[in-house]
């Protein structure tokens, strides 16, 4: 998990922004691919894209599934015509996938995103990341000024270019988190309250 803490001030991102006023015609193109806000017809894609990345990270048992996505983007709060984006290539296939949310008053910011394996290398997570940092600043506008306003990103931690990407914009490692799990081979005994 990262976090890159933005304390009401400019990201400390070394590189330019996208002005672009989230118009998805003039967003800019990442290695001849597009770049563009989601539509509700890319949601079975970018599940797809979201399973193929956790394939490769060894574990799809995090993939989220088309209905979970379908919840997520109707989430009170969640736009996605202004909380997501995607790469698509020439000939349509999205190959990665980006989306914002505010956790808690528009200064508890989230991001979680998605760059195929085979098109890694690309500039694609680059891009992403700075659009979802273009986002997070309109978003933190909305905050108290007293709020210490953090943007997080959160990725396998097996993914070194997702880690080296987040590093290289000035974010650092905060905190791990993880995930245990146990196949039962029977229900579990009730559970004794205390009295």
């Amino acid at each position: 998990m990262d976090t890159k803490i933005i304390d009401n001030k400019p990201l400390l991102s070394p590189v330019a922004t996208f002005n672009t006023g989230f118009n998805p015609s003039t967003l800019p193109s990442v290695a001849g691919h597009r770049l563009r806000t989601a539509t509700w017809t890319d949601l079975n894609a970018v599940a797809q894209l979201i399973y193929d990345v956790c394939e490769a990270d060894g574990d799809t048992t995090v993939a989220a599934t088309p209905e979970e996505i379908k919840i997520s983007w109707q989430s009170p709060g969640f736009s996605v015509e202004t909380d997501t984006w995607v790469v698509e290539t020439k000939d349509g296939r999205i190959v990665g996938y980006e989306e914002f949310s505010n956790g808690h008053a528009h200064a508890s910011l989230h991001n979680d995103g998605y760059v195929h394996p085979d098109f890694k290398g690309n500039g694609i997570g680059t891009t992403l990341l700075r659009v979802i940092e273009e986002r997070a600043r309109r978003e933190m506008a909305l905050a108290e000024p007293d709020l210490r306003v953090s943007l997080q990103s959160s990725f396998d931690s097996h993914d070194e270019v997702g880690r080296s990407i987040h590093e290289v914009q000035g974010y650092r490692l905060i905190r791990y988190f993880w995930r245990m799990e146990i196949n039962l081979q029977e229900p579990p005994p009730a559970p004794l309250w205390p009295a």
